[in-house]
């Protein structure tokens, strides 16, 4: 679900009465509709004030352990080396550290870890470690394109709407907000059990120790 998709179901949550003509099948499409509906005063105010709300919304899923699972293999030969200690590096969407795994030629040992601002220090070994952490959701700007799709876990995306129409619905429409936040909440927590791990993940849990 694409960024101009997200508000366009806002405004329809916010104004049931609303027609609008959003071409999903092309970027441009969902562009022009977006630049159009900024033309009715009614909607130019939510458009703007999405970009915060949808933000707003991305922290509540991070604060949450919703957000995405990710893990990514590092070579000792690739680390630095503190005495019995070894540096793993952070990767730049790095939200929270799940689990640090050492492999061995018929499984993979969970480590304890440390978090430091240089990396992530862990137990000496000469092989292969896997990172499992959360990633952090990129945030978006006034600049991002509508046809720009939020990085967000598989389903997750089609509840923004409601957390907009929430946010920017609660001084003037308490019984709305209240509705678009209780679905909101419920939506994205039905998904949690429904995360598919990356296969490199999938993998790996079955040779913890």
């Amino acid at each position: 679900m694409k960024l101009g998709e997200i508000k366009a179901q806002a405004i329809t949550i916010m104004f049931p009465q609303a027609t609008i003509k959003l071409d999903t099948s092309s970027d441009e499409g969902i562009i022009r509709a977006i630049y159009e509906m900024k033309s009715n005063p009614n909607f130019e105010s939510i458009l703007e004030g999405s970009i915060g709300a949808i933000n707003r919304a991305f922290s509540y899923i991070e604060l949450n352990d919703l957000s995405e699972t990710k893990c990514v293999d590092v070579p000792s030969s690739l680390c630095k080396r503190q005495n019995d200690k070894i540096l793993l590096p952070k990767e730049n969407d790095l939200l929270r550290v799940e689990r640090v795994l050492f492999h061995t030629y018929d499984k993979a040992i969970q480590q304890e870890f440390d978090i430091g601002n240089e990396g992530i220090l862990t137990k000496y070994r000469q092989g292969v470690y896997t990172v499992i952490y959360k990633r952090k959701i990129p945030r978006i700007t006034s600049v991002t394109s509508d046809a720009y799709e939020p990085e967000l876990p598989y389903g997750m995306a089609e509840y923004i709407p409601y957390f907009i129409a929430s946010d920017l619905a609660r001084d003037e429409n308490e019984a709305l907000a209240k509705y678009a936040l209780d679905h909101f909440e419920n939506g994205i927590k039905a998904l949690k059990g429904n995360e598919a791990p990356c296969s490199q993940c999938f993998e790996i849990v079955y040779r913890w120790d």
